[in-house]
Parts: C-alpha cells; sequence; structure tokens
C-alpha cells in the first residue's frame, strides 16, 4: 500500500503515509486503494539529479514567495501552513494534473561520464557506514568533516549525471571526429524519457528481432 504515497497520480497525493502500519491510515482517513500503477515522484519533478538542489530547491521557493507576498503576516505564516497553502497576492497553485504511465516523462539527459557519474556515487554512498555505524561517539566537529565529504561526492555525482561533460575527457570517450564536433555543440542536452519507452522498449525489440 504505501508506494501509493510516493506516485505523483492525483488521487495519490498525500496518501497512505503508513510505511508498516496502515491502519494508521485507515484510521485517520489518509488511505487510498492502489487502483492504477502509481507514476512515481513529485507533482513537480526537479529536473536535475544533484542531492543539494533536490533539498534545497524548495527552499528557494519559499525564500522567493516570502518576498512576494504583499503582507507580513502571511510572510511568516508560508513557513508555517500546510505545503501548497497560498497567502492573497500571489497566484494560486494549479491543482496536480493528471498523468498516465504511457504519456509521463522523466528527467533523463545523456552523459558521456557515466562511469565516473557511478564511481562518485558509490564512494559517497560507502563512505555513509561509518559515518552512521562507526562515529556515534565523537563530537560533531570531527563528524562535519565526512559528512561534508559524502555531500561533495554525491554532487558531483549529481553534476555528471545531469549531463555535463568534459571536454577532454568526452573526446577519449568519442568514437569519432564527427561525435566530437556534435559534442562540442550540444553538450549534453537533457532530454525527456516515456517511462514506458525507457523500461520496456529495448525488451521488447529484442524479443521482436
Amino acid at each position: 500500500h504505501h508506494r501509493v504515497h510516493h506516485g505523483r497520480n492525483p488521487k495519490y497525493i498525500d496518501r497512505n503515509y503508513g510505511g508498516t502500519l496502515i491502519i494508521w491510515d485507515r484510521m485517520f482517513g489518509s488511505f487510498q486503494v492502489e487502483v492504477e500503477e502509481p507514476v512515481y515522484g513529485i507533482v513537480r519533478p526537479l529536473s536535475s539529479f544533484n542531492p543539494l538542489t533536490a533539498q534545497l530547491y524548495y527552499y528557494t521557493v519559499l525564500i522567493k514567495d516570502t518576498i512576494a507576498a504583499p503582507k507580513w503576516k502571511d510572510k511568516i505564516k508560508l513557513w508555517f501552513k500546510h505545503p501548497g497553502w497560498r497567502p492573497e497576492g500571489l497566484t494560486p497553485n494549479e491543482p496536480p494534473p493528471e498523468i498516465e504511465r504511457e504519456t509521463a516523462e522523466k528527467f533523463d539527459p545523456s552523459t558521456h561520464h557515466k562511469k565516473l557519474a557511478r564511481l562518485f556515487f558509490f564512494i559517497g554512498l560507502f563512505s555513509t557506514f561509518p559515518v552512521l555505524f562507526l562515529m556515534g561517539n565523537y563530537p560533531v566537529s570531527v563528524k562535519v568533516i565526512p559528512i561534508l565529504f559524502v555531500l561533495i561526492m554525491l554532487s558531483i555525482s549529481g553534476v555528471f549525471y545531469n549531463g555535463i561533460t568534459i571536454p577532454f575527457l568526452a573526446k577519449k570517450s568519442s568514437g569519432s571526429k564527427n561525435d566530437q564536433r556534435k559534442l562540442n555543440k550540444i553538450y549534453d542536452q537533457p532530454r525527456t524519457t516515456s517511462l514506458i519507452e525507457n523500461d520496456f522498449d529495448q525488451v521488447n525489440h529484442r524479443k521482436s528481432s
């Protein structure tokens, strides 16, 4: 039941909070039966794999709304009201659009540095284990350095996954001079990919051939 909570279909928004005991959702009226498989993600997806962007994006939205709100009391309320609340004077949020897996698109930038992206990701991932399990008795001042290291590794990985190209590395991985000219022009502009196309088309192509 809980995977419904991670869908961005309108009927699944703010539903099935309980990760283990769904009884709480039944008690408080937030239970939703899964009608179709959810399209996972947030209502307005981020076009970035950078973890810092993911953590800080909505704070920047709140800051912009706080500056734009005409009344001082609304500037304060914005930080304490429920998600989606908008004060008078600001454009109301649009309701979540209907979405289907067949037509949904996800952020899928091309990159010539997938190996580098994965390398930095796994370095960051495995670096979290000593922070979580071996540094419990250390003071916070000591923990700061490894925590920053983890964030930097994951951020670098996100930069590569976002499609950033290092020209001299791309040149080594490029198959021809013509490919390199295209890289110099395009520099891996992000593209959107259908969820169905991304997940299943290659398998169906192999079966048909």
